[in-house]
């Protein structure tokens, strides 16, 4: 099931710990709070990056989100995905299935034309799933936002799926 991120509440990504359950990266209390506050201004405001909730019935195993406005490496029209599920929750299709039903609802509000998969080319999970999900590899380039630990910038693999035609029936 996949649930707008932005009406979860912070509770139910952080429980009663210190990190955010189901969430791949450390988080504090406060700081995921102010990310969903943000995703929820965002939805009200009609722009800016939607993420979603990834769940396995009651159990948050992941996130992911679209952001029309990232413009390092991609055209204009396209819409970048990122996804990240919990070490528990890989391997079972979770990634691949956000990233089609990111596409459909991005189809179903003719959201941009294409979408797009910025990926570290190390990352050989990530560029599975992109592949699985029906993205092909069209690309790479040195990002001007993203940069390794020692600052150097990040070289990324690019991946584009053309939007489907929308579904007005």
């Amino acid at each position: 099931m996949v649930t707008p991120l932005f009406r979860v509440r912070s509770r139910e990504l952080m429980g009663s710990s210190s990190r955010c359950r189901g969430c791949p990266h450390r988080s504090t209390v406060a700081g995921t709070r102010e990310y969903v506050r943000g995703l929820a201004r965002a939805a009200e405001a009609a722009h800016g990056k939607r993420a979603f909730g990834l769940w396995e019935g009651e159990d948050l195993v992941g996130y992911a989100d679209d952001e029309p406005e990232i413009t390092d490496g991609t055209v204009p029209g396209d819409v970048n995905l990122t996804y990240a599920v919990h070490a528990r929750a890989r391997g079972r299709g979770v990634a691949v299935a956000a990233v089609g039903l990111l596409v459909k609802n991005l189809a179903r509000t003719g959201a941009g034309r294409a979408a797009i998969l910025r990926i570290d080319p190390d990352n050989p999970a990530s560029l599975r799933v992109a592949e699985k999900a029906g993205s092909p590899r069209v690309g790479e380039f040195l990002s001007t936002t993203d940069r390794h630990e020692d600052g150097t910038p990040a070289r990324l693999l690019l991946l584009r799926r053309p939007q489907p035609p929308a579904d007005h029936g």
